[in-house]
């Protein structure tokens, strides 16, 4: 079973991306708006289910697509959740002015703050650049990134035909389709029709 929660979006920023693929940190969603005038945040996640956040775990604000480190700072207090979000206050952000810097930019959190991962669980983060195979042996291209259509998250793959040429397609990652991934390899079941006619 994946953990949607934590999963490395395709927006995030080149240092953001090498630290991920370092295995040391994950984005675990985006300061979507500012709440009122305290310096309230409010944090889109990308898992709405993530028990990743709360009180006293640290932060990384960086820049969406630009990598610069805007804050590190402690979670204070949750002091809510709404449709949209998870409404927070972090160490050092006291004003609306302050929270209005950190709007748009990536909250990542370091791997050893994650919850333990079930025997049968994995973050989707690190599924990307894995190989990919049906579960008859024949390959499917490589994890390119991870995307989601709203009630699921998809593998963005991308497979090159004999002569060289890219096709890019989606695939839910979702049980039943996906048989397992170890080893760095990802095995999937997709049903007839899922797949690009080529392949």
């Amino acid at each position: 079973m994946s953990k949607r929660a934590d999963r490395e979006p395709p927006t995030a920023s080149p240092s953001a991306k090498a630290e991920a693929s370092s295995g040391a940190a994950l984005e675990l969603g985006y300061v979507r708006a500012v709440h009122g005038v305290d310096g309230t945040l409010k944090l889109r996640l990308h898992d709405p289910d993530s028990r990743a956040l709360h009180e006293g775990v640290e932060l990384r604000f960086l820049a969406r697509g630009g990598g610069a480190e805007k804050l590190r700072a402690r979670v204070e207090a949750i002091v809510g959740e709404q449709k949209d979000g998870v409404l927070i206050r972090v160490a050092g952000v006291r004003d609306r002015e302050a929270a209005e810097a950190l709007k748009s930019h990536g909250a990542w959190i370091a791997r050893a703050d994650l919850p333990a991962l079930g025997e049968d669980e994995y973050y989707l983060a690190d599924t990307i650049g894995a190989a990919v195979e049906h579960v008859d042996g024949h390959a499917l291209g490589v994890v390119e990134g991870i995307s989601s259509n709203g009630p699921q998250d998809l593998f963005e793959l991308l497979w090159r035909d004999a002569r060289g040429k890219k096709h890019r397609y989606l695939v839910p990652a979702v049980p039943g389709i996906v048989v397992d991934f170890t080893g760095g390899r990802l095995r999937l079941d997709p049903p007839l029709g899922m797949l690009p006619e080529a392949l």
